[in-house]
């Protein structure tokens, strides 16, 4: 792609200087290059605080040897996608260069994890090109080199736990690009980074968080149970759509009893179950978090009953399975499931009203929800695996076969995430590397 014009370049840098630093911006779409596949919350309020401070970061630049990135930084469960995703939503459109979101969740790969976001953002950038005439390595190549230009442009690498990751796809010190990270890694040490530790809600806003999920709460009660989960996002959203969708008419009180109960018997377990979340704090932030699942699945439960409420936890257990934060395939769940698409959709809305999956229509689900779900269905973990398992590879045969690599690089993660899981099953392992390879070779890599 050439470079821009003189002309164009300062049309975009006077965009850029008007981008607010004290006032906070309504929403509003980036530039129609961006590459945003996920959307912002109904529900986000507050946090212009962070939102004023991660503007002011990005206006600044020093003349410094690295493109400068501000890393959002906190446990599991503060909002730190939310918050990126609400600033780009409010602020890309000051970036004429566009806005562009990389998943950068290395758990499985330092280098493959990014791959389908880069080739997604290439498809974006230049969709009027035939991808089987450009080889993988020219398209990483001109991708970067997109970056590298002038223009400003917002990059968003999410869920980015490794320094390494970050350097290797950092665009050059000439580029015009600003870099935003999340991450619950508080130690960087690459030059011109600048960390934004990310706290729990102030009172005022976990008050207003829960009175606009819960209409007919009052302040007192709002305050009561805000205050029962620490002010934490994920445990306020999940008490929000405990009290206002699955249960409507439960008392606050008969709810914060519940709660109680449900901490005691998660100390009473001593996380056994919960081996898996790595950041657990002094202040029990993942019990509350827990605690609160554990709340909102029993509710589900009794509300449901017979060939639904199966269901339901098959749906719900073949979610868990998948990679955490991530829009899954409709298609892969289907396969999994068996389901009709009306039947699945009518089900999905059903966890969305639980507050377990962000969207219907692009499920995902959180890491520390997947995670105690997991632990809930343990009995039906193995059926459910592989269930997904199937779901997953024939969803990208047939990706494969029509050359529908926009579903390729949304199922490709979710294949990653299952091929790192199934070490003990060697068969599995081995059919989801060859459907990987399967889609490398699709890239062109």
């Amino acid at each position: 792609m050439h470079q821009p014009d003189p002309e164009t370049l300062q049309r975009a840098y006077a965009q850029f200087a008007k981008l607010p630093l004290k006032r906070i911006p309504k929403r509003q779409q980036p530039a129609p290059e961006s590459w945003l596949p996920l959307h912002p919350a109904n529900t986000f309020i507050g946090r212009e605080f962070y939102l004023r401070q991660l503007a002011q970061a990005m206006a600044s630049r020093d003349a410094t040897e690295s493109t400068p990135a501000v890393v959002i930084t906190g446990m599991g469960g503060m909002g730190k996608t939310s918050l990126a995703l609400e600033f780009a939503h409010r602020y890309g459109h000051y970036f004429a260069g566009g806005v562009f979101w990389i998943n950068a969740d290395d758990t499985n790969s330092v280098r493959c994890i990014v791959l389908p976001s880069l080739d997604a953002i290439w498809r974006k950038i230049y969709h009027a090109r035939d991808l089987k005439l450009a080889e993988w390595e020219q398209r990483l190549t001109e991708v970067q080199a997109f970056f590298n230009n002038p223009i400003p442009r917002l990059l968003i690498f999410d869920n980015c736990e490794n320094e390494a990751l970050l350097e290797m796809y950092r665009p050059s010190p000439s580029s015009g690009c600003r870099i935003l990270v999340t991450s619950r890694n508080s130690t960087w040490s690459a030059s011109n980074i600048h960390q934004l530790p990310l706290d729990v809600l102030e009172p005022r806003e976990s008050c207003g968080l829960l009175q606009r999920l819960v209409p007919r709460l009052n302040l007192a009660e709002a305050a009561q149970l805000a205050e029962a989960v620490s002010y934490l996002p994920l445990a306020l959203y999940l008490v929000g759509y405990a009290l206002g969708k699955l249960e409507p008419t439960l008392a606050p009180i008969r709810y914060l009893e519940r709660l109680q109960q449900a901490l005691l018997d998660e100390l009473e377990l001593n996380a056994q179950d919960l081996a898996e979340i790595e950041y657990r704090s002094a202040t029990n932030y993942q019990s509350i978090i827990a605690a609160t699942v554990w709340i909102n699945y029993d509710l589900l439960v009794k509300a449901k009953t017979g060939g639904d409420l199966l269901k339901l936890r098959r749906l719900l257990s073949l979610l868990a399975c998948c990679a955490p934060n991530l829009p899954i395939p409709l298609s892969a769940l289907g396969f999994a499931t068996g389901f009709s698409q009306r039947m699945l959709n009518r089900l999905l809305r059903q966890l969305a009203r639980a507050g377990f999956i962000q969207a219907s229509d692009q499920p995902q689900i959180h890491g520390l929800i997947a995670v105690v779900i997991r632990s809930l269905e343990h009995e039906q973990l193995g059926v459910a695996t592989a269930a997904m398992n199937h779901g997953l590879i024939k969803a990208s045969k047939i990706a494969c076969e029509e050359w529908a690599m926009q579903t390729l690089s949304e199922l490709e993660p979710h294949l990653y995430h299952r091929y790192y899981h199934e070490g003990e099953r060697p068969i599995y392992a081995g059919q989801l590397l060859n459907q990987l390879a399967l889609i490398a070779s699709r890239r062109g890599d």
